[in-house]
């Protein structure tokens, strides 16, 4: 009599997992935290100067496959972001929980006019305005170089870039002399702080805010080029 062998269903169930693992990855969407560094000297001069060809730091974090292979991936990264800054250069790789990042150190304009921004050619800026003595703060990005670096990211790794699923922040010096304050609101204050309605903060002087958009925001840049962050009262 013939026996049919059983089939082992826990390697099969492995490997079926294993298998929507990586279909599931494949379909979603590559992240790009951002996270520019701004002082509030700067944001005034910004504000009041049209011409002030004021730049200021950021740090972008490009989701990778894998940092094991860091010098692989620093050549296609490279490849893909060429001409999207001033100034930009690579950092490095690492891991943070299950996922692996590119670190790229980069220069992004201060601009107060669209005509300036639109000057700069480059993907990310920070928009510095007059607002009744205050300086209303937001965050830029040129939709379509973003729709380009989305398509080259798809053609290099297979995936679309996704901010909805990033996390993008803004993080305020108080280089002036006293303690300042601000107002913001929708966002997460100094990493898991929620501010739903319009509050007041004070920034003592030499410290610094971090300022996390929600998805909802970071959905409206990716879609409309524009964010509101802080105003900054003075």
């Amino acid at each position: 009599m013939y026996v049919i062998p059983k089939r082992n269903t826990m390697r099969t169930n492995f490997a079926v997992a294993g298998t929507m693992v990586l279909a599931l990855a494949a379909l979603a969407g590559c992240k790009l935290h951002i996270a520019p560094e701004v002082y509030l000297s700067d944001l005034r001069v910004a504000a009041v100067d049209d011409e002030s060809g004021l730049t200021t730091s950021t740090r972008i974090s490009v989701q990778i496959p894998s940092s094991d292979e860091c010098a692989k991936y620093r050549t296609e990264i490279s490849k893909v972001v060429h001409g999207m800054f001033p100034e930009y250069a690579i950092a490095g790789c690492r891991s943070e929980g299950f996922e692996s990042f590119l670190d790229i150190d980069a220069m992004i304009p201060l601009v107060n006019t669209k005509m300036e921004w639109d000057d700069s050619r480059a993907l990310l800026g920070i928009l510095s305005l007059q607002d009744n003595g205050d300086i209303s703060v937001g965050m830029l990005l040129n939709t379509h170089r973003y729709d380009v670096l989305s398509k080259r990211m798809k053609d290099e790794f297979f995936q679309d870039l996704d901010l909805t699923d990033s996390r993008i922040r803004l993080i305020v010096n108080n280089d002036a002399r006293r303690t300042k304050h601000f107002i913001v609101e929708g966002v997460f204050l100094n990493g898991d702080r929620p501010v739903l309605k319009a509050a007041k903060f004070p920034i003592k002087r030499r410290q610094k805010v971090e300022i996390t958009l929600s998805n909802v925001a970071a959905s409206s840049l990716a879609r409309h080029g524009e964010v509101p962050v802080i105003r900054v009262l003075y």
